[in-house]
């Protein structure tokens, strides 16, 4: 399992990060966490001048912190903003205009582009893990 947890403000560089920390001991948090590292490197390590690359969020620190329930390893993070659902919810009748989900779907499938010729995709576990918590 995995939580975020703190937006803290970096000491050294006077920046606000959030904190993602693996709570689970078992192995599959820690081979989950050593996956997204492993990806996450690979995906910074691409030279590229592709847009959609500018468009994700890459961990900028990790360590593991030692607790009663042995240890925890844990990501830093820039923070995101408010999710899709609050920004739409601030607009009449709670719905986007069209050009701006236009504008939406191209930094989604910019993304999407990017991810996909550096030959990294998500499968959807999310789902999974959310639909066996359910049952």
């Amino acid at each position: 399992m995995t939580k975020y947890g703190l937006l803290t403000r970096g000491v050294r560089e006077q920046r606000y990060l959030t904190l993602k920390v693996h709570t689970c001991v078992a192995e599959h948090a820690i081979s989950q966490h050593d996956t997204e590292v492993a990806i996450s490197r690979h995906l910074q390590s691409i030279e590229t001048e592709h847009p959609g690359k500018g468009l994700l969020r890459f961990f900028v620190d990790e360590f593991a912190v030692s607790g009663p329930h042995g240890t925890h390893p844990c990501l830093l993070f820039p923070p995101l903003g408010m999710t899709l659902t609050q920004f739409k919810n601030r607009f009449p009748g709670r719905v986007l205009p069209k050009d701006l989900v236009q504008q939406i779907l191209q930094l989604v499938l910019l993304s999407v582009d990017f991810l996909h010729q550096a030959e990294v995709i998500h499968t959807g576990l999310f789902f999974q893990q959310h639909h066996h918590e359910k049952s």
